[in-house]
């Protein structure tokens, strides 16, 4: 069995409120123990521009703390993908991506203002740009996401989705087929 390490992230857009729950539930589950892993409580510092830069910050130092073991991350939100995906920057690793949402809106797109409906777009540059600066990382290539699952799409995030080259499989079978890069993977899963 690989090495893994459990990365506990009670935030919600960057806040301890609301997510403390979800997470400590999973690790109640004893996950940890099941796969004889570390459990680690990810900790934001206050030492930054904003509340979710803080919490992606300490996520990617604790990725990047744990070497040879997979992280598996559980969040209390969509942004933590930032922090994760600055942890594993160094492997160059390609997306799947599973959510009902697209997660692909931009503050110019989108209707709601809610961030945790930007992060993939914050992931290829489409807005939100210090969050990625923010822990020091680049846009992704478009053609290293695949997205799949994502069927609540407001119309002009399916439009950008549409005009972008992220990879959009609407039924989560379609990845059986699909050819998957041949590269470390961060496989995001929204439940």
């Amino acid at each position: 069995m690989p090495d893994f390490v459990c990365l506990g992230v009670p935030y919600w857009i960057g806040e301890r409120a609301g997510a403390v729950n979800a997470v400590a539930d999973v690790q109640a589950t004893g996950i940890a123990a099941e796969l004889n892993a570390p459990w680690v409580e990810v900790v934001a510092a206050a030492a930054a521009p904003d509340a979710v830069t803080a919490v992606n910050r300490a996520l990617a130092a604790a990725v990047v703390a744990h070497p040879g073991r997979i992280p598996l991350i559980f969040a209390g939100d969509c942004t933590a993908c930032i922090g994760a995906l600055a942890g594993l920057a160094a492997q160059q690793p390609a997306v799947v991506w599973y959510d009902a949402h697209g997660d692909f809106n931009t503050p110019a797109t989108t209707l709601s203002g809610f961030l945790g409906g930007m992060p993939l777009a914050a992931l290829v540059g489409r807005g939100n740009e210090h969050l990625l600066a923010g822990v020091g990382l680049s846009p992704l290539p478009e053609p290293d996401i695949i997205l799949t699952d994502a069927r609540d799409l407001d119309a002009p995030e399916a439009d950008a989705l549409h005009h972008s080259q992220v990879t959009h499989l609407p039924q989560v079978e379609q990845l059986l087929t699909h050819p998957l890069p041949d590269r470390p993977l961060y496989i995001h899963f929204d439940t």
